[in-house]
């Protein structure tokens, strides 16, 4: 897939792609005003003067546009909207987006024509209308937890990852619920007629808006709202029972980085499944960790989930507050896994810092610092936790679990809500393998 640029809009995943939601048709028409002079001039001297000149003029021009709107309408929803869709408009002038996406449609017209010539499986319009029959069911059947409908047109992976995703939703006490969404255009981007039937494949352009609702089943209330319109990739491959099945969602904006590829790489070596920014769903917002967590500023990238016998386990990467400049972004790669039946209260096992450090260190609120019987875990740790009786039955402190904490590269720290251990480093340069080793090894503890 295309590397593109990532922009601010892609907030929250929907209906099991990880995007933005879809707006009204005025907010949404008003918002072309910020993107299309950007857009236009940097596309313009793109063509005529290459990249370098196209940033020169390009960005200066989007951000002198976008804080123009925002004078005119103010600081609310229009005209932030308005600045933030000039730097798009920038993004994807720079970028060349619209223009890529015409050219490899058109290139994948001519190849499917070509395929339809000996098989009607090939059939564009059909091709088409099966991309928008599955993605109104896909969103209906998100929405309402329904994993075996959904199963009868994605592919045997797909399928699983998205039972997967739905457990964990449903452990949490969330409901993704997509409210009213309008497929707006579809564009075949990319097919391959293979000699195989069962390795045909196509990708499909689609931009479409929602009404994306996040809820909390628990409390029966809604926790976050996005109605901006989204633009996604949907790729099918050949199954020789169902025809053509949904084997993954891509983000548009989605950029393929070095990690990416590393995390990618791990999550099918262990047996797990991998999406880009899928997480986002599932972004904890309990305990002390996650005290900043945030659904319009924070951000969860790099997301694996799968099974640990019949417990469920996730890794990724927490940034509390997203910035733009990522080197500058306090990031959290984390480890969890829910333990069913199980409840410990709220702990807090953090690795001391020096001296100095720990004699200014806070207890999190609501807890009580604690001390247990293994010397050496006092000497190493601070111990926090809402409940004495419950740390001591802990089964992860101890002194040999405890140990191979220590011996990880990095400060590796373990937080507890209810049922919920969270495993974590502020390591930037930390590999998930370390973790997931440690996760593997907490399994054993907790559920022997």
């Amino acid at each position: 897939m295309l590397e593109y640029l990532t922009t601010p809009l892609e907030i929250i995943s929907r209906g099991g792609g990880g995007g933005s939601g879809g707006g009204d048709g005025d907010s949404g028409g008003i918002f072309l005003l910020g993107f299309f002079p950007p857009f236009f001039v940097t596309s313009f001297v793109m063509k005529r003067f290459g990249h370098a000149p196209a940033f020169i003029v390009g960005a200066p021009v989007a951000i002198i546009w976008g804080g123009l709107l925002l004078v005119i309408f103010g600081a609310g929803f229009i005209g932030l909207g308005m600045f933030i869709a000039s730097i798009i408009g920038f993004g994807a002038g720079f970028t060349g987006l619209h223009s890529k996406l015409i050219k490899r449609n058109k290139k994948t017209k001519a190849a499917i024509s070509n395929a339809a010539a000996l098989d009607s499986a090939w059939d564009l319009e059909s091709m088409k209308q099966r991309v928008n029959d599955v993605f109104y069911a896909y969103q209906s059947d998100w929405s309402n937890y329904n994993t075996q409908n959904i199963s009868s047109y994605t592919s045997q992976y797909f399928s699983y990852h998205n039972w997967l995703m739905l457990t964990a939703l449903h452990q949490l006490g969330r409901q993704n619920v997509v409210e009213n969404p309008e497929l707006k255009e579809i564009k075949l981007v990319d097919a391959v007629d293979h000699a195989d039937n069962t390795k045909d494949s196509f990708s499909a352009y689609i931009s479409a808006k929602a009404t994306d609702k996040l809820i909390d089943t628990r409390a029966n209330e809604v926790i976050f709202t996005d109605k901006r319109p989204f633009e996604e990739f949907w790729n099918f491959t050949r199954d020789p029972q169902k025809g053509w099945v949904l084997t993954s969602i891509d983000q548009v904006t989605a950029r393929i980085t070095p990690k990416t590829a590393q995390v990618s790489a791990f999550a099918a070596n262990n047996n797990l499944y991998f999406n880009v920014d899928w997480g986002w769903l599932l972004l904890p917002k309990l305990g002390n960790i996650f005290s900043k967590a945030d659904f319009k500023k924070s951000d969860v990238n790099n997301h694996c989930i799968g099974m640990l016998g019949n417990e469920l386990v996730q890794l990724y990467t927490y940034v509390p507050m997203n910035v733009n400049n990522a080197s500058n972004a306090q990031e959290i790669t984390v480890s969890q896994i829910a333990v069913p039946r199980k409840n410990y209260g709220r702990i807090v096992i953090e690795q001391k810092s020096n001296w100095f450090a720990n004699l200014f260190k806070r207890t999190p609120k609501g807890l009580n610092k604690l001390k247990v019987e293994a010397k050496e875990i006092n000497d190493r740790f601070n111990i926090y936790a809402s409940d004495v009786e419950q740390v001591t039955t802990f089964e992860l402190l101890n002194p040999l679990y405890m140990q191979e904490v220590i011996d990880r590269p990095g400060k590796i720290n373990i937080e507890v809500y209810d049922n919920t251990i969270f495993i974590y480093t502020r390591d930037k340069k930390f590999h998930y393998d370390d973790l997931f080793y440690l996760l593997q090894k907490a399994h054993k503890e907790l559920v022997r």
